[in-house]
């Protein structure tokens, strides 16, 4: 007990107040362990288009992949009494040990951190999910990007499915985290990846946005609103690997949205636009996806013809 708090509770007893030694905890870290292995269960949820809800309370993202690799090192010795731990500083080191490669990682940031798949070999057929505005660039670090030596050492995906999902409900948050419910896949596409250990663009699939309701009300919610950016998701599975020299296990360190500052260096020479869905090819069955709008991918991309050159015929 530090001197501090001996004062402190030698006089609330004279005066017949007691301290309590969780009220110091109370303010406290609010996260949870990641508890392995992750969701093996989104592999046939995403075979049959539809994760029932997905959660992100307290920064826990453990089932948001189908495996994730068991934390490394010696766990946080766990203190003796809750007067040991006055801050609650076990808990949340206890969290961030559990929480080392969980796919949390691949959207915290950070691109020192990485999401590894957590199954035998070097993970092909792993699935790892991250919240992402599909209408607009998204970027991947594939593999692990704490430092040259770390990205060669382990394996790096090379071909990926990628899966374009979206909540047909809005979420359900509050100063801790979102939940997602009715999550529903709109389109899928293979492409292969560089391996390069720094950011590259995820070509995203064309698709159309559904409807979706109000939470609360159950109202369909209005498309033109913003909430739809925060309803949409990228699901990459790992088709094929580029091996690691030293290790099996494949990594992510980020998978986002191209950040303001960085949209004009990253975009690519065709501008994306948007299609009605009747104009996309047959056979495609877009129209299954909901009336609404078609946010093209690079396998859809179409732009207005440029104009001639005087004296050039077009």
């Amino acid at each position: 007990m530090s001197l501090i708090r001996h004062v402190l509770t030698t006089a609330l007893a004279i005066t017949g107040i007691t301290m309590l030694p969780v009220a110091a905890r109370s303010q406290g870290f609010e996260g949870s362990p990641c508890k392995l292995p992750g969701n093996p269960a989104l592999r046939t949820q995403l075979g049959k288009g539809l994760v029932a809800e997905l959660e992100s309370y307290s920064g826990n993202y453990a089932r948001w992949a189908t495996s994730f690799l068991a934390p490394s090192g010696r766990a946080p010795a766990k203190p003796r009494s809750t007067q040991d731990d006055e801050a609650g500083g076990y808990e949340e080191q206890f969290a961030k040990w559990s929480c080392q490669y969980d796919p949390g990682k691949a959207q915290d940031g950070d691109s020192t951190t990485a999401w590894v798949e957590g199954v035998a070999g070097q993970g092909v057929g792993e699935i790892l999910i991250a919240q992402v505005n599909t209408g607009q660039a998204v970027q991947i670090w594939a593999g692990y990007g704490k430092s040259p030596a770390l990205h060669a050492a382990n394996s790096r995906p090379r071909k990926v499915r990628v899966l374009v999902l979206q909540a047909l409900v809005t979420p359900d948050g509050n100063q801790v985290g979102s939940k997602y419910r009715q999550i529903t896949r709109l389109a899928s596409g293979e492409l292969e990846l560089r391996d390069t250990n720094g950011f590259q663009a995820l070509r995203v699939p064309a698709h159309a946005l559904r409807q979706a309701k109000s939470f609360s009300s159950g109202e369909p919610w209005p498309m033109n609103d913003s909430q739809y950016e925060q309803m949409t998701f990228v699901a990459i599975e790992i088709v094929s690997v580029y091996p690691g020299t030293k290790f099996k296990d494949t990594a992510i360190s980020e998978v986002r949205n191209v950040p303001p500052v960085a949209k004009t260096a990253a975009r690519e020479s065709t501008p994306e636009v948007l299609i009605p869905a009747q104009d996309l090819p047959v056979g495609e069955n877009h129209a299954a996806l909901g009336p609404a709008f078609v946010i093209s991918g690079t396998s859809r991309r179409r732009t207005p013809p440029r104009a001639a050159p005087p004296g050039r015929a077009p």
